[in-house]
C-alpha cells in the first residue's frame, strides 16, 4: 500500500517533501513539514541557526507554483537578531524570496507573494521544481523562524 501512495503522489507531483522532508543540513538545524488541503501544499521550515548566527540547508524535492510565502521569527530567548538575512534560491540560484528575506525584522512575520517580470506589464509567480537552498546570515547564536511556502 505505501509504495501505491508514493507512486500516486509522484504522479500527481504532490511530492513536496511529502510528511518527512528529504533535507541536507550543512550549518545549523531544520524540521520540515509538509501539509495538503484543498490543492495547496504548504512546506514548512523550522529552521536554527548555529552558534554563529548561520544557516544553510537543502530541501528536494518542492515542486509548484509559490502563491505565498511567509516569514516568521521566533520570539524570546530563540528570537533571531533584527535585520537578519534570508535568501531562498533554486538549482539555478535563482532567489525565490526576489530580495524580500534581506534586513528581516526580529519581531514582525513578513507575508508576500513573489513574483517575477517587471512589475508594470509582466508579473509572473515563481514556479519551483526540486532543490531549493536556505541560508540565513546574522540570525544570532542558536536562534530560530519558519518559513512557510504556500505551492498550488
Amino acid at each position: 500500500m505505501k509504495r501505491i501512495l508514493l507512486v500516486v503522489l509522484f504522479a500527481a507531483g504532490l511530492w513536496s517533501v511529502a510528511g518527512a522532508a528529504d533535507t541536507s543540513i550543512t550549518t545549523g538545524s531544520l524540521l520540515a513539514s509538509v501539509s495538503q488541503i484543498s490543492g495547496v501544499t504548504c512546506v514548512s521550515l523550522d529552521w536554527g541557526s548555529n552558534p554563529d548566527g548561520d544557516h544553510i540547508s537543502e530541501i528536494r524535492g518542492v515542486y509548484g507554483e509559490i502563491r505565498r510565502i511567509t516569514l516568521a521569527p521566533d520570539t524570546a530567548t530563540s528570537q533571531p537578531t533584527n535585520l537578519y538575512d534570508m535568501t531562498l534560491t533554486d538549482r539555478d540560484g535563482f532567489d525565490v524570496l526576489c530580495g524580500q528575506g534581506s534586513n528581516l525584522s526580529n519581531s514582525a512575520t513578513t507575508f508576500f507573494v513573489p513574483l517575477t517580470g517587471d512589475g508594470v506589464t509582466t508579473a509572473t509567480p515563481i514556479t519551483v521544481h526540486g532543490s531549493l537552498h536556505l541560508n540565513i546570515d546574522s540570525a544570532g547564536d542558536d536562534k530560530g523562524g519558519t518559513v512557510r511556502l504556500y505551492l498550488r
